[in-house]
């Protein structure tokens, strides 16, 4: 995970960033546009990913986000990250989702991360519609 360790961008957490990046990049080979603490409605999102954005791969601050990057028309994926898991990460998703598809973006996944999470929350995203991505699964 250290090779995905970086300053923090805008106003995030290193580690937590770290655990989106390592997806983006492992499985999304990096590409398009990865934008931080995107501000929407008062909240700042973790992360959005503009998978039809800029042909390379770019990462990018969240300033200003809503006027270079509007959501409206757009597929885009919501990450969110605790280091964590929490019954808070999910409902914070949850909020967050609907937020961005009241945007009007083409919502095609939120996917909530963490580095450690146990089997009844993971479920409890699962079952709520969240995708999760975890380092490492906590013994129960």
């Amino acid at each position: 995970m250290d090779r995905y360790l970086k300053h923090p961008v805008s106003n995030g957490v290193a580690r937590e960033q770290a655990l989106i990046r390592r997806w983006w990049q492992e499985k999304q080979q990096g590409t398009e546009v990865l934008v931080w603490e995107y501000y929407l409605e008062g909240c700042f999102l973790d992360a959005v990913w503009f998978p039809q954005g800029v042909p390379f791969g770019q990462e990018t601050p969240g300033k200003q986000a809503p006027d270079r990057f509007p959501l409206a028309g757009q597929p885009v994926v919501l990450c969110e990250v605790k280091l964590k898991f929490t019954p808070e990460l999910i409902g914070q998703a949850l909020t967050y989702r609907q937020f961005v598809l009241e945007a009007g973006a083409e919502l095609l996944d939120t996917v909530v991360f963490s580095e450690t999470a146990s089997a009844p929350l993971i479920r409890a995203a699962q079952n709520l519609g969240l995708t999760v991505a975890v380092a490492q699964k906590a013994q129960q």
